[in-house]
């Protein structure tokens, strides 16, 4: 007997009813299911390993973090990971970045740096890392961003992590470029999004920015949330921290969760510039 074309059509609706994810199914954050390529793996901990132990802010322990019950703090890498190019597109590494690993770093003239690469590598020597912050302090042209990238390698091809490198005077105006609703293409909304839940984040060269009431909050609200949630984040500066807000420098500067290292050498860009400069007094 012929099935007629409206129980053709009744069974097909029925099919599909049927294998769509019922609502509590799908990640309230990134609205797909676990282990969807486009959405988290675990989604208890988006990812990052840790989870907050959500103590009040008064309590002693406020802002620590602990190994996500779910996954057990073991993302492993997703089928599909990016490659390398797509890497470098996703974190937006710095195209004069692009090449620089941990491996590569010289701490040149500065003898007292060189014990900083073995403890930026133990600071991730697995994921997550224990204290989340490593915030990385010294004058310009001391290798700081050069171990900043590296740590988004080490963190994507090691551990199977993506990770976003901004340079905080970029980042503050991509988040004024969406004041003007008529020509923004994404929203503060959207920009924080992304920036609250990935697994490993790059601040550079905090400090350096205008400082305005707007910005300082912007970038406290950022920072506040990583270091609630105990999130990786990777912060450099050039600036004296006590010029900073109180509020932010005290979230920088909590040792018992952060990893704060301080670097002395010398500026390695201006060097080729001395070195000209000194060969042209010689002739």
């Amino acid at each position: 007997m012929t099935e007629s074309l409206g129980a053709v059509l009744s069974r097909l609706a029925q099919r599909a009813v049927a294998s769509e994810p019922m609502p509590d199914e799908l990640c309230p954050r990134c609205h797909r299911r676990p282990g969807d390529a486009l959405g988290h793996q675990c989604c208890a901990c988006e990812d990052s390993g840790r989870v907050s132990m959500g103590l009040p802010r008064n309590d002693p322990g406020f802002g620590r973090s602990v190994p996500c019950s779910e996954c057990r703090g073991g993302i492993t890498a997703r089928t599909g990971a990016d490659d390398d190019e797509t890497f470098i597109r996703r974190a937006h590494i710095p195209a004069d970045y692009v090449s620089k690993r941990l491996i590569s770093w010289r701490p040149e003239e500065a003898p007292q740096d060189a014990g900083r690469l073995p403890q930026v590598r133990r600071w991730l020597g697995g994921w997550p890392p224990e204290r989340s912050f490593l915030v990385l302090l010294g004058p310009p042209g001391t290798g700081k961003t050069h171990l900043a990238v590296g740590l988004l390698w080490d963190a994507h091809q090691g551990h199977g992590r993506t990770g976003a490198f901004w340079n905080v005077t970029k980042l503050l105006r991509r988040y004024r470029d969406t004041f003007d609703r008529d020509a923004a293409t994404e929203t503060e909304g959207e920009i924080n999004r992304g920036l609250y839940a990935c697994p490993l984040l790059v601040l550079d060269d905090l400090g350096a920015q205008k400082s305005t009431d707007w910005s300082e909050e912007a970038l406290y609200n950022l920072i506040d949330h990583r270091y609630a949630e105990g999130l990786a984040t990777v912060i450099t500066s050039n600036a004296d921290l006590v010029e900073m807000a109180p509020r932010v420098r005290s979230r920088l500067l909590d040792q018992a969760h952060n990893l704060v290292l301080r670097f002395v050498g010398p500026d390695h860009r201006a060097r080729p510039a001395i070195q000209e400069a000194y060969e042209a007094v010689k002739r």
